[in-house]
């Protein structure tokens, strides 16, 4: 019964079955490699994920919930036997290794052998056998090189391998082994992983959007949501490219209206983060279009060099700069043209882009190896440093450039440059943005300085007040000034109106009459209303009005923050009502707070306006005296007509309405910062789990120099065992041996050579030359140079002092590379032979002995 109850819910499970696996693999710092993929990942019913991360067995992995805030798929702890299904995320239990067959997973417990924990491996060696094609690996940020082996086996069945770029990674061991092995069909940051995915499995594009039929409404609204999460104004970048991302992300979520993705959107905030990074088209190399760039270094350098003195600066704005590449080519090639100038000049560069991101990658100042065959092979060898498997620029040209995040269409420019490069942005914007940035970038050069564009740009419309250089390189120079007003250049609000009409003439606000003036004056001098301006650090910038009746310096410490000035009854107060109108961009009114209860007691009304375009927000403040409450047995006393108190009555209900009102601001701002509290503490629980698995690391590596020192423990005893054989060789022989280095310093010597040459313990290391010996008329120094120099084997019979003879045979010491390092001389006791044999006999027995030894 059980067999065929499981055998129907395998049947209903067939058509979930995971088309496609994905294993990621990770390790150190993999955590938050794990949560960007994840946070750019759409659901798709092609994909199962499982994600094998290095773990402490020790410890309960929190991974499931951490992955579970950053995609919308199920995530689940990975169990024996459980079936693989689409558009699930499988996490690897701390204490297990896990293998897949038939898709299902199959867990089994770890060594308790200490050995390096190989988990990914281990993993992707069974999913390629088991999927074929449809295997997919993901190599994350980790040290140690788990993983390599394993994508080997993926594409050896025909498998897909994305390998996260070591630039991004903050442990690039894993990335560097698995890129070095040759295998890896893309190498990206998480984030754009997704994209190559969905590629892989042909997921054909849908024509979701007609470009030429867009409610031009509706991309407000998908603008002003990007603005509010990013802070980026996309309104005026041209129209069919901004629909074809928008489109990419429709299709990729299943959506085929454009309202239906607004609604997505207002619901879930990270595809609107996805989609805003989506806009940013971040495509940059070194040296890209290298004809314009020799044309900059051999005409245009020169020439603004030319006219700067010795320690006059040369300033440059690279605008766009996304990952840095331009501007580091620009730095390159201005010190090599001050270089040949042979002058001394301060060299500022400016880099800024509006995608943090890419300013992060760009200040890292770290490139993989296939940025040589962008760079020029002097250039390259002359400006950058190899740091492990990635290259950097040196430290003379990183120290010239900043990177920061910048705006061009609503930051003020950096100003007074002798050269502005901005380059392939242009393109992605429409006629009215282009007139906007290029006005700005005329604006931000020298009179006589260059700007430099991209080859599909012009800036033909700042005509008269620009000189073109080059066309075909696309350089200009500022010749002139132009009216920067009829360009929107000092405009820095939201979206321009395309429609807008740029003739016309800006007609200045009329000045006040005498009837505003005496009731501006009325208002102020005998209602006594005071008007406050404020910045959203709560410092006051303006007043209007008699402020002393509402506001007073703090006692101790002069500081113009407004909610240190009120008096204290009402600082909350206003601190609420003043966020809700920071947050919500709407009025709000504080009605009868009532100020100095005790003494000369009063009533404020505050009315608080959402700031203007300056930032600055408005409190209007008005008083009026508080009315003497008596107590019961005078106002039992006090004839209180119906109508007087019914109007009291009413008065508390208004206290009492506005009590509330302020209780539910105070309510509300306690939710938000609940909510702030509680993004806090995800956060440490993240960092938990990274401290957790750079643990789990550590303890990999130990275990790693743990088999390492085991097998230099096996060397040591073999070479002591190797020591004392030669040791006891040397002890047991009566043939007198010395060994001599190539400086004959000696080596080493056994005790039967102490008769011969007057040798102690203390001696080794000591220069042969300096010892004496017992020979009779022998150069035995000059013999050992002789062996040393390249000459043959030297053996001769030898007299000792003491009357007996020797015979003495100097040979060279060969190193296993065949090469003489030093000599050895032994010396054999022929003295019984030399007085009981004949000459004849002797010279018999020396031969024989020749070729015995």
């Amino acid at each position: 019964m059980k067999t065929e109850m499981r055998d129907q819910q395998e049947n209903s499970y067939s058509k979930q079955d995971a088309q496609y696996i994905v294993a990621i693999g990770a390790s150190a710092g993999g955590l938050e490699a794990i949560h960007e993929f994840f946070d750019n990942m759409p659901q798709s019913s092609d994909f199962a994920f499982v994600v094998i991360q290095h773990l402490s067995s020790d410890h309960k992995s929190l991974l499931v919930e951490l992955v579970s805030k950053h995609t919308q798929m199920q995530v689940i702890e990975a169990a024996h036997n459980m079936l693989i299904q689409q558009g699930f995320v499988y996490i690897i239990p701390n204490n297990k290794l896990m293998t897949v067959s038939k898709d299902r997973l199959k867990l089994a417990d770890k060594s308790i052998v200490k050995a390096p924990n190989m988990a990914v491996d281990v993993f992707l060696h069974t999913l390629a056998k088991d999927k074929k094609e449809k295997a997919i690996a993901i190599i994350l940020s980790g040290t140690g090189t788990d993983g390599t082996k394993g994508i080997q086996s993926i594409k050896e069945n025909g498998g897909m391998v994305l390998v996260q770029d070591p630039v991004t990674a903050k442990f690039d061991g894993m990335p560097n082994s698995a890129i070095s092995l040759g295998e890896a069909d893309h190498i990206l940051s998480p984030a754009k992983m997704f994209q190559e995915l969905l590629n892989y499995v042909n997921e054909d594009p849908l024509a979701v959007l007609d470009h030429s039929n867009v409610d031009a409404s509706m991309l407000d609204t998908i603008f002003k949501l990007v603005h509010e999460q990013s802070g980026n104004n996309f309104n005026l970048y041209k129209t069919p490219t901004i629909i074809r991302r928008i489109g990419r992300r429709m299709n990729e979520n299943g959506i085929h209206t454009l309202d239906n993705y607004i609604r997505f959107l207002k619901e879930n905030i990270n595809e609107v983060k996805i989609l805003g990074q989506d806009f940013l088209i971040g495509v940059t190399r070194f040296f890209r279009d290298k004809d314009h760039f020799e044309f900059l270094e051999k005409k245009i350098l020169p020439e603004i060099i030319s006219n700067k003195k010795d320690k006059d600066i040369l300033k440059v704005w690279v605008c766009a700069c996304s990952t840095g590449q331009e501007a580091y080519s620009i730095a390159i090639l201005i010190n090599e043209c001050v270089e040949r100038a042979g002058k001394n000049l301060e060299v500022k560069i400016f880099a800024t882009d509006i995608d943090d991101k890419s300013i992060e990658i760009a200040s890292k100042n770290q490139y993989p190896e296939n940025i040589i065959k962008e760079v020029p092979a002097a250039l390259f060898k002359k400006y950058f440093i190899q740091e492990g498997s990635t290259y950097s620029i040196n430290p003379l040209i990183r120290k010239q450039l900043v990177f920061v995040k910048h705006d061009v269409i609503k930051s003020p420019p950096f100003i007074k440059n002798d050269l502005v490069s901005c380059r392939n942005m242009l393109i992605y914007m429409n006629k009215t943005l282009q007139e906007k940035i290029l006005s700005t970038l005329h604006f931000a050069l020298n009179k006589g300085g260059y700007l430099f564009l991209g080859p599909s740009e012009t800036a033909h419309v700042l005509k008269g007040g620009i000189s073109e250089i080059a066309e075909k390189w696309k350089i200009y120079q500022k010749s002139g000034a132009i009216n920067y007003s009829s360009f929107n250049t000092y405009n820095t609000s939201g979206r321009l109106l395309a429609t807008e009409d740029k003739g016309a003439k800006n007609v200045p606000e009329p000045a006040q009459t005498q009837i505003e003036k005496r009731f501006n004056k009325f208002i102020v001098d005998e209602l006594g209303y005071a008007g406050v301006f404020i910045d959203k650090g709560y410092i006051i910038k303006e007043v209007i009005g008699n402020y002393k009746n509402f506001l007073s310096l703090p006692d101790q410490k002069i500081e113009l923050n407004i909610l240190k000035m009120v008096p204290k009854e009402i600082t909350v107060v206003l601190n609420t009502a003043l966020r809700k109108v920071w947050k919500d961009n709407v009025s709000v009114h504080l009605n009868k707070l009532r100020v100095n209860p005790d003494e000369n007691p009063s009533l404020l009304n505050i009315a608080i306006q959402p700031p203007d375009e300056a930032g600055y927000t408005m409190l209007t403040f008005a008083a009026y005296a508080a009315e003497v409450i008596t107590d019961k047995d005078e106002a039992g006393n006090s004839p209180l007509s119906s109508i007087q108190y019914d109007e009291y009555v009413f008065e508390l209900e208004a206290e009492l309405n506005e009590s509330r009102s302020n209780l539910q601001l105070a309510m509300e701002e306690m939710e938000t910062t609940n909510e702030e509290l509680q993004s806090t503490n995800e956060e440490l629980l993240s960092a938990n789990e990274e401290l957790q698995s750079g643990n789990e690391e550590l303890q990999s590596l130990n275990e790693e120099l743990y088999t390492l020192n085991t097998e230099h423990q096996v060397k040591i005893k073999e070479l002591v065992e190797l020591n004392d054989d030669l040791d006891n060789y040397f002890r047991s022989t009566d043939i007198g041996q010395v060994f001599l280095d190539a400086n004959l310093y000696i080596r080493k010597f056994n005790a039967a050579a102490i008769h011969i040459i007057n040798m102690i313990d203390a001696d080794i290391g000591r220069s042969f030359v300096q010892i004496s010996t017992n020979l009779i008329s022998e150069n035995l120094i000059t013999d050992v140079s002789s062996v040393l120099s390249g000459g043959p084997v030297i053996e001769k019979e030898v007299a000792l002092k003491n009357g007996k003879r020797s015979l003495m045979r100097i040979m060279p010491y060969i190193r296993k590379d065949k090469k003489r390092d030093g000599a050895v001389i032994t010396f054999v006791d022929i003295t019984y032979i030399t007085e009981h044999y004949c000459p004849v006999k002797l010279r018999t027995i020396d031969l024989i002995f020749i070729d015995s030894y």
